[in-house]
């Protein structure tokens, strides 16, 4: 970069190192360094107190003994009456996902914690059997006819069995060992009772999360079928470029917006030119499409969408090579300074012809910033790229350097050490022109990814990689009348609801839409409007991306 460019880049650092230091200075004395104090006689981990109730009680009575702070109005019913604020502190016992920050605080939690075990929220239902937490309302519950709250989630509690238990048993936790229990609800235990701290980072919505959420650390984690920040609202796909086979609608040239709300797509907007073959991806909350082909050759600019005048943009500046046959993650990068996030956009090749094997990183903070990323170990094109965590990522298949010969390897690139390792090697001849997702088992509760589609023949099901154990296997069969499937694409709606969206199936391109869940298979909810292949989609949500009343013409000549 030039020198106005380290002279911002400067600046910028010398903001974020004055930043940290205004955050040590102002830090209280707690585990992580949040300004929120509990109470005297509670204790505090991240933004959450806990405290132990070291007389026994059955489950009725720790539930009283833990909400006993709160109004008896359920946390639901104060916001029904018209309260258009909420000031108190949410009390309950504690919830099954904290136990796993109370675990990796190690020491520092549990000298105050001893043996247990400790009675923690959570009850078998009898009219599902499943198991969900108590969340509001009167505490002398009947639990054997209780029809529960939401249910919990074990995905930090891979051996728990989901199966265990009888209707109205409850579940108890042994620190040491780190394990859940079945028990029944008349049992006495000792209660442990959850808080957040006063004066907590808030989540967003009004309520926070809009109730179909969680709030943890000021973040919301959506429930199945709501996105947002704030998960205020159901989930549109933005399907951008690509190619098709109806003359009177060249997809290429425009986008569409597929609705979950009324199952139905319609004509959003209309590109400067036609695209294909590029990634999009949703970065500072702005839809972006960068690379690929138009008419003229192959594309190292981007196009950023404007929703205020509702059309399509260039970007202040270009990326350093052409963008082809690649793929893209959204990842933190953490320099001396501070965390900066960054699109990740992982080159490929063109047939023969070698573009360049490098990652090229734009970031985000108030200016766009191009910067050349590591180069990757192999020549390689038609892949697919997951982040299997907040600092390593994956670059799995694709065609090698000859445009012919397959690779089965998997580089892992860990951005924080700056250094490439290898990947488990991928059974048979490997994968191209894949998709691929990362999500949780909901059997072993493994982060595993799911491969989807392949161009290479053979490959008719799913397959999945357990990135725990390192192994692969096959899952269901893949939707098409074919049972092949290529150049499509994939996002995900939800910790384990992927879309596959389009494609082609080795004689046809495609205007199915389906949602896919691992151990559940393929659920068709929808058609585009026209079929396309080769093209990009990101989920997006709000007002802001609707469809105008907008005419189809005939697409433009060359």
């Amino acid at each position: 970069m030039g020198t106005a460019g380290e002279g911002a880049f400067s600046l910028l650092a010398l903001f974020c190192l004055l930043f940290s230091w205004a955050e040590a200075f102002n830090k209280e004395d707690n585990y992580h360094g949040y300004t929120g104090r509990c109470p005297d006689d509670w204790r505090e981990i991240d933004q959450y107190c806990y405290k132990i109730k070291d007389d026994g009680r059955d489950f009725r009575d720790a539930l009283d003994a833990c909400t006993v702070h709160k109004d008896r109005d359920s946390f639901r019913n104060f916001w029904s009456n018209g309260h258009n604020s909420y000031s108190g502190i949410r009390h309950n016992l504690m919830p099954v996902p904290l136990l796993h920050s109370m675990k990796e605080h190690g020491q520092r939690a549990f000298p105050h914690l001893g043996r247990g075990p400790y009675r923690v929220n959570a009850i078998k239902t009898s009219y599902d059997h499943k198991w969900r937490e108590f969340d509001g309302g009167n505490t002398n519950i009947d639990v054997y006819k209780w029809r529960g709250g939401r249910e919990v989630d074990f995905s930090l509690f891979p051996d728990f069995n989901t199966h265990w238990g009888e209707p109205g048993d409850t579940l108890v936790w042994y620190p040491n060992s780190n394990r859940l229990y079945a028990r029944p609800h008349y049992h006495k235990y000792e209660s442990l009772c959850y808080r957040r701290k006063k004066d907590a980072e808030r989540c967003p919505g009004v309520p926070e999360c809009n109730y179909h959420g969680d709030c943890y650390h000021g973040k919301c984690f959506c429930y199945e079928g709501w996105v947002g920040d704030d998960c205020c609202c159901k989930p549109k796909l933005l399907i951008i470029g690509g190619e098709g086979d109806d003359a009177n609608f060249e997809p290429e040239w425009y986008a569409e917006l597929f609705d979950f709300h009324n199952m139905s797509s319609c004509v959003h907007s209309e590109f400067p030119d036609a695209v294909y073959g590029g990634e999009a991806e949703v970065v500072a909350e702005t839809v972006m499409y960068c690379g690929g082909e138009i008419p003229a050759g192959n594309v190292s600019y981007c196009i950023q969408w404007n929703t205020k005048d509702h059309m399509w943009e260039p970007t202040p500046d270009d990326a350093t090579y052409p963008m082809i046959n690649m793929d893209s993650v959204v990842a933190y990068q953490q320099d001396d300074y501070c965390e900066r996030k960054g699109w990740w956009l992982l080159n490929g090749i063109e047939g023969t012809t070698k573009i360049q094997p490098e990652t090229q990183v734009v970031y985000f903070d108030d200016v766009y910033d191009w910067e050349d990323g590591p180069s990757l170990q192999e020549w390689r094109q038609d892949f697919c790229a997951v982040m299997l965590n907040d600092f390593e990522l994956a670059v799995i298949g694709g065609q090698g350097s000859t445009g012919a010969d397959d690779l089965n390897a998997i580089e892992i690139y860990d951005i924080f050490r700056d250094d490439w390792r290898d990947g488990p090697a991928i059974p048979g001849d490997g994968f191209q022109n894949h998709e691929c997702e990362l999500v949780m088992d909901p059997h072993c509760g493994h982060p595993t990814v799911v491969i989807i589609g392949s161009e290479e023949t053979g490959i008719t099901n799913v397959w999945t990689w357990d990135t725990v154990t390192d192994e692969f296997r096959e899952a269901e069969t893949l939707p098409t009348s074919t049972k092949n499937l290529y150049d499509h694409e994939t996002v995900k709606i939800s910790d384990d609801t992927i879309v596959v969206i389009g494609g082609y199936d080795g004689s046809d391109s495609l205007t199915d839409i389906w949602t896919y869940k691992l151990g559940k298979g393929f659920t068709k909810v929808g058609n585009m409007l026209q079929a396309r292949y080769d093209h990009a989609a990101v989920v997006v949500w709000g007002d802001d991306h609707h469809c105008p009343v907008m005419e189809i013409t005939p697409t433009p000549g060359p």
